[in-house]
């Protein structure tokens, strides 16, 4: 459903029903052509009798705006309260558009469509809170798709929305800060804000024109632009700031009546803090300097470049959650990282770290990485306390398994110990045993704690990323195994080097399975006694070690 307004007055609503207050139904608001999970609330709103609760899972409330005129400014304001959140749940997603139908990007405007800043709203403590932006339309439009969005695990209330032309059939001057918004919030590392105007009905110039602009931050040295382009304020560092921009004649003097806008933002500090053990303990929504070294434990090789960090001294884990790639340095398991800065957030109980800027290049390597011993009791009692920490648990059954079926990727399997049940999922492509055979046998279960929603769960990992640190994928001369794949009895292991050998074969879940000893430069390793599968083989020599898969079929 389209809605047609045609061209308006100054501060004419342009949204149909965006007080929320009439509703075809209890799950879809009048005038509204996309309602996706959507319930009437009359308990928590923010004025009139309704709101508009959304549950998440990247679903949408929209309605489309005609007569939009090129040019003109329209302010959109929202309110909005989220109340399950992880910091990246619920924005505005809205679009330009042509008589076509189609999105017209605009890199002015596109920002406080989509944002603020073409970021997530900020939860604000789960309080109602205004959003407000003052948009120019681009030219070639003449719509605007105006759109709500929230994510999975949130739920948002939205009420009092709004859009109104404040220049439309006006010919006095006019000037607009079109960015940033409102009580924008920047993160840390933020040094420079460009300051986005629009002006209409004045001519800026230098003494040819209708007048110029002036501003000043903070109400400190007044500042002169003689054009429209952005205003750069730069060398900023964190505080509160207050931008005033005001409109001026040839002369000098502030225009009667006056023109002028102000717009204030935040850049925040970071709080300092020397071990995870300390972060997990501190307050979400905060942005952290971790001045310790941790060690990487785990590096999920994902799309959202996650990795699972260790306090040295084994006290508490942390996920990071890198979705926007900020990270670049290549790390290998076993690093020592200092000086991680980010944002401490949460996803379906699971703490995660956001991070602003790149640590640089690891401090330490081959750092020991304990593995706790832990019960399916001690986790489903106390997931925080293990929380994205390396373990494993003996004596692990998988209640599937029937000796032919596999390890599918991104799915749940129960496994029992001890007379309890956990969820063992299979959350990452990487670890090497998908497509394998789920053991029949106990096994001893290796890899990331975790929890879903509260309740206890083992991430499967590579082995060789959860054993020892000082493992590398291969650092001993000349080292090789012959068949693999191995299709008879025996394998021929070599190496350059005649030095006494330390062979182990472990299962996928890390149980050690076959151990010997030899000095020599080679040996055939007899398998007679192992089953058709994927295994993990392991070897030292001297200091140094090395680990290959071992596939039997």
């Amino acid at each position: 459903m389209l809605v047609f307004l045609g061209h308006f007055a100054f501060g004419q609503e342009l949204l149909t029903n965006g007080d929320l207050e009439l509703w075809d139904d209890d799950t879809t608001p009048n005038g509204w052509s996309k309602a996706e999970n959507i319930e009437k609330e009359s308990t928590e709103k923010h004025g009139g009798s309704f709101s508009a609760k959304h549950t998440g899972g990247t679903k949408d409330l929209g309605q489309t705006i005609m007569g939009i005129v090129s040019g003109q400014t329209y302010r959109i304001t929202v309110w909005y309260k989220v109340v399950e959140n992880d910091g990246t749940d619920s924005r505005i997603w809205s679009y330009w558009k042509n008589s076509s139908n189609s999105n017209v990007t605009d890199a002015a405007t596109d920002g406080a469509l989509r944002g603020p800043n073409n970021a997530y709203f900020d939860n604000n403590g789960g309080q109602w809170t205004e959003y407000t932006a003052d948009v120019v339309a681009p030219a070639g439009v003449d719509r605007l798709y105006f759109e709500l969005r929230t994510y999975s695990g949130a739920v948002t209330y939205w009420d009092d929305l709004s859009v109104t032309c404040t220049t439309c059939n006006s010919s006095e001057p006019s000037l607009v800060i079109t960015s940033p918004a409102a009580n924008s919030i920047y993160n840390p590392e933020t040094t420079s804000v460009d300051v986005k105007l629009a002006v209409q009905n004045f001519n800026v110039a230098n003494g040819t024109g209708d007048g110029h602009i002036r501003y000043s931050l903070n109400s400190g040295t007044t500042m002169m632009k003689y054009d429209t382009n952005d205003i750069n304020l730069s060398s900023l560092t964190g505080g509160d700031y207050n931008l005033k921009v005001w409109l001026v004649d040839n002369s000098g003097n502030p225009l009667s009546p006056a023109v002028e806008k102000t717009v204030s933002f935040s850049i925040l500090s970071y709080n300092e803090l020397s071990t995870l053990a300390a972060l997990r303990a501190a307050a979400e929504g905060e942005y952290y300097h971790i001045t310790g070294e941790v060690v990487l434990t785990y590096n999920t090789e994902n799309s959202r470049n996650q990795k699972y960090i260790l306090d040295k001294d084994g006290a508490a884990g942390m996920l990071i959650d890198d979705n926007d790639g900020v990270i670049t340095t290549s790390y290998t398991v076993a690093d020592g990282i200092t000086g991680l800065k980010g944002k401490l957030s949460s996803y379906n109980g699971v703490l995660q770290f956001l991070p602003t800027k790149d640590p640089g290049t690891a401090t330490s390597s081959t750092n020991a990485i304990p593995s706790q011993l832990v019960t399916i009791a001690d986790l489903k009692a106390n997931p925080n306390t293990y929380e994205s920490k390396p373990v494993n648990i003996e004596n692990v059954t998988f209640d599937i398994a029937d000796g032919t079926v596999k390890f599918e990727a991104s799915k749940n399997y129960d496994i029992s110990s001890g007379g309890e049940t956990l969820t063992f999922r299979t959350q990452f492509s990487n670890v090497g045993f998908i497509d394998t055979v789920v053991p029949s046998d106990a096994q001893r279960a290796i890899g990331i704690a975790s929890e879903f929603a509260g309740n206890g769960q083992l991430l499967g990992t590579k082995i060789e990323n959860m054993t020892t640190a000082s493992i590398q994928e291969n650092t001993i001369e000349g080292f090789s195994i012959f068949p693999n794949p191995i299709s008879g009895d025996t394998f021929t292991l070599t190496t350059a080097s005649t030095a006494k050998k330390e062979v182990s074969i472990y299962t996928i879940l890390g149980r050690e399975i076959q151990k010997e000893t030899f000095i020599g430069s080679n040996k055939a390793i007899n398998i007679a006694n192992l089953k058709t599968g994927v295994y993990l083989l392991k070897v030292n020599e001297n200091a140094n070690s090395a680990t290959k898969k071992l596939v039997i079929k």
